[in-house]
């Protein structure tokens, strides 16, 4: 309707009136439309922008729609465009909205540092302009960079308080769903799953939030996967698979990586493994988006105790042009399996002194079961005792940031029979008890006897509790 009253507008000489309508379209079409039809009506808008004005906007609304496509250096290109028609015109609201796009696409494209600084120049326009409408979306992007950057402390509260000045409810939705991410990367998995689905149950009944649901869709699963609710996990990825087949959407392929990472965690090897090669087998000219492939390879390799010198040396080499603390974090914990027992225990010590100072115990789980891991293979059964205690420890308060607690269970029982503790066969009874609870309760039958046999942290507990005869086919 908008765009044929645009079409109207124009061909009465009201070309002003019919730029509205059509930019007006184009808002409409960002929430559900990612083809054809959308990509015609933004190039149509930059062709009726004569005014510097209106080509800034025009522009502005380019680089949402290529953003939304996975286009980045396009994207970033139409924002530049604009950015020269905002000087021109001397307008400092225009270059906040600006500089808001500017950063969201440098995120996409791994320039994370500079897309903080992007958005705090906004931020500080909008302040002082008064733009708290604008000021809203803002603080949301500022605190993705922050988060990307692995700063959560700062995230968690930028998040709040862009979704108290969101009025909005998809768009606080989609706030609230942003902020989970860092709740999960502090250690609070399951709060971020509550947040998420107090998320979702704000789009019922909203219209023109296909994409918006689709994304929180996918992030219950991931979220659910973390927290070893397997069956909640596949249901959601299910629901986000339907949705994906009537919306385009730019984490397509990190769904696909989400349930071959759900697959491998339950020892399902060729279906995690045909998935990882689906998504290998297409092109991929963005390192940020590479490095989520070799991530999920690499932890996949790690799972099957294959090695994986090969991926994760690849991950390394590209790591330099991603600016992002978080995946930084993530490479090194897979790291520790791959390294000589000298060398793990050196980078698991950095890296707990780095999370420790940043009072995230969540993060810290991975590299303090690293650390004794290397110092058992090193013959420093206290030094393993000690970092093993202390991650069993926070176990009891945070959970573990992309690390399964029965890996750091598994070293706490293996630490336990080098010290021949007398009470080494109850502990691993208790810990095994817990994994089949976890398999009785959260993975679907058809699967189970891949999560106990198949997966090698889970058969080795069953193994030193005397249970292997529990094992499905034994």
């Amino acid at each position: 309707f908008l765009e044929a009253a645009s079409r109207i507008e124009a061909d009465a000489g009201r070309p002003d009136s019919a730029f509205r309508l059509q930019a007006s379209a184009i808002r409409l079409l960002q929430g559900f439309d990612s083809g054809t039809r959308h990509d015609a009506a933004t190039l149509r808008l930059i062709d009726m922008a004569h005014a510097p004005e209106a080509q800034a906007e025009a522009q502005t609304l380019r680089a949402v729609f290529l953003h939304i496509v996975n286009r980045p250096t396009e994207s970033l290109a139409a924002v530049e465009q604009g950015e020269r028609f905002a000087v021109l015109i001397h307008d400092d609201a225009v270059m906040a909205r600006l500089l808001n796009m500017r950063g969201i696409v440098l995120r996409r494209l791994g320039r994370v540092g500079e897309a903080r600084v992007a958005h705090e120049r906004g931020i500080e326009i909008e302040r002082r302009l008064g733009l708290q409408a604008d000021l809203a979306a803002s603080l949301n992007n500022l605190a993705l960079a922050l988060m990307e950057l692995d700063e959560h402390a700062p995230a968690v509260p930028t998040f709040e308080e862009s979704a108290r000045l969101q009025h909005d409810l998809p768009t606080r939705a989609r706030v609230l769903n942003n902020m989970s991410i860092s709740l999960e990367e502090t250690g609070g998995a399951m709060a971020a799953l509550k947040t998420r689905q107090n998320a979702l149950a704000l789009l019922v009944g909203q219209e023109g939030v296909a994409a918006i649901r689709l994304n929180i869709t996918h992030s219950l699963g991931a979220n659910a996967r973390q927290l070893l609710r397997f069956d909640e996990a596949l249901r959601w990825l299910d629901q986000a698979d339907e949705m994906s087949r009537e919306v385009h959407h730019w984490r397509a392929e990190d769904l696909v990586l989400q349930r071959a990472l759900l697959l491998t965690e339950l020892g399902q090897w060729s279906a995690a493994d045909d998935l990882l090669s689906r998504v290998e087998g297409e092109a991929q000219p963005l390192d940020a988006l590479r490095m989520g492939r070799l991530l999920a390879r690499a932890r996949y390799k790690l799972r099957r105790r294959i090695d994986a010198g090969d991926v994760l040396a690849e991950a390394a080499r590209i790591l330099p042009t991603i600016d992002e603390r978080r995946t930084t974090r993530r490479l090194h914990s897979l790291q520790l399996t791959a390294l000589a027992p000298q060398a793990a225990l050196e980078l698991a010590r950095r890296e707990i002194a780095l999370e420790a100072a940043r009072g995230n115990e969540g993060s810290q789980i991975a590299f303090l079961v690293g650390a004794a891991n290397a110092s058992l293979q090193l013959g420093c059964i206290a030094e393993a005792q000690a970092f093993s205690e202390r991650a069993t420890a926070m176990l009891d308060r945070v959970w573990p940031v992309e690390f399964s607690p029965f890996d750091a269970l598994l070293t706490h029982l293996e630490v336990l029979q080098a010290t021949h503790h007398p009470d080494r066969s109850q502990a691993a009874g208790e810990v095994a008890t817990k994994l089949l609870r976890i398999a009785a309760d959260q993975v679907p039958e058809p699967y189970r006897g891949g999560f106990l046999r198949g997966h090698p942290t889970h058969r080795t507990i069953l193994r030193l509790a005397g249970m292997e005869r529990l094992l499905p086919g034994a």
